[in-house]
């Protein structure tokens, strides 16, 4: 049976129209979050994934916001940020699989919570509503999601938009989530286990004009050497999936990048 996940972002329960704001383009700094992670739960009923995800693989991706995004939520302890235009937005890859918010219809929420009540905790919270895969067939996904949640009231200081990568140790729940909740539906749950900010020449990104894979290759080896060092395991994992990808190779493009 299909387990349903929620998130509890305030902006829903407040009952506004979300998708009726209108937000402005981004004007201010960027600012890019890595993170990686690994998968925890597979619902796949109909086999769309093709045995390509499964428990314990690694995933690994990033988050862009605009830094000067305006707090659009009535309520004090809350701070809801909504951004509608690229670059802002939420790319995942796993199990060779890349899902991410459409460009061309930029969707994009980020939602702060402190010292809320009903029920009472802090609370971090980004989703993206319009997504694109190229990576399935048919290539739908309804919802990229990642909620952070401490009851003890001490995660966060204000409902203002964080600046930099929340403190995973603060809170309590950890839940990431890529999900498609129409036909075909599927699944994947997972936890982050890692987030930094990206700084000037520190990507990776599989979308870059690579001169070889092997350049490809050694910057994730850099990347994960300089980030992972507490957790060799799921680093080496990451490693093993660039290694085993055609990122780089002569006439390769990735789908999610065509």
């Amino acid at each position: 049976m299909r387990t349903h996940f929620r998130f509890y972002f305030f902006f829903w329960l407040m009952g506004l129209a979300l998708l009726s704001v209108k937000a402005l383009p981004a004007m201010g700094a960027s600012i890019t979050f890595d993170f990686t992670g690994d998968v925890t739960l597979v619902e796949d009923p109909l086999g769309v994934f093709n045995g390509k995800v499964s428990v314990g693989d690694p995933f690994v991706g990033e988050y862009t916001f605009d830094s000067t995004a305006v707090d659009i939520s009535p309520l004090p302890t809350v701070g809801d940020y909504f951004f509608t235009s690229p670059p802002n937005g939420i790319r995942v890859s796993v199990g060779g699989l890349t899902f991410q918010t459409d460009p061309t219809d930029v969707q994009f929420f980020m939602e702060m919570v402190n010292n809320h009540t009903g029920p009472v905790i802090d609370a971090y919270g980004v989703q993206s509503f319009k997504n694109v895969t190229q990576s399935l067939c048919p290539p739908v996904v309804d919802n990229i999601a990642w909620g952070l949640q401490d009851t003890t009231l001490t995660a966060l200081s204000s409902e203002a938009l964080l600046l930099t990568p929340p403190n995973l140790s603060a809170f309590q729940q950890n839940l990431f989530n890529i999900s498609n909740n129409f036909q075909p539906s599927y699944l994947i749950r997972g936890i982050v286990r890692t987030i930094s900010e990206r700084g000037p020449g520190s990507t990776c990104n599989p979308c870059a004009a690579w001169d070889s894979h092997g350049e490809f290759v050694r910057c994730v080896v850099a990347d994960v050497n300089a980030r992972m060092s507490q957790d060799r395991p799921r680093g080496d994992r990451i490693i093993d999936v660039a290694g085993r990808s055609d990122i780089g190779k002569p006439g390769f493009i990735p789908p999610e990048c065509q």
